[in-house]
């Protein structure tokens, strides 16, 4: 009776063991860190530029804090992050686009006021 008992409280424990499963992440990793300092230029629908500057990201690959000084000296703030090749900006306005290579990145942007394309080069 002693070694059929010890016997089902060690299948038990084996059969529990097997219904655990590990988490797998489904994050996809940056391709390019874009931290540090870039220059940027927002393309109004019409074609003309609508704003120009400096943007700084701060953080991790893959997300963090961004800081935009353009050319009127006025400094607006966010968030960003990467997945991939993709990243997305957050914070007066949504910026969305692609990374094409380790210093240059683009896509399309909108704001309350207008929207359009914006290319950035990595300084």
């Amino acid at each position: 009776m002693k070694k059929t008992t010890i016997f089902l409280i060690v299948s038990a424990i084996l059969l529990a063991g097997c219904g655990v499963q590990t988490a797998v992440s489904t994050e996809v990793p940056p391709v390019y860190n874009i931290l540090g300092e870039w220059e940027y230029t927002l393309t109004a629908t019409d074609g003309n530029t609508y704003d120009s500057g400096k943007i700084t990201f701060t953080g991790t690959s893959n997300q963090g804090k961004w800081t935009q000084l353009n050319f009127y000296e006025i400094e607006y703030s966010g968030t960003f992050t990467v997945t991939g090749d993709l990243v997305s900006l957050t914070g007066d306005g949504i910026w969305q686009g692609n990374i094409t290579d380790a210093t240059h990145m683009n896509g399309t942007w909108q704001n309350n006021e207008a929207s359009g394309k914006w290319t950035a080069v990595k300084r």
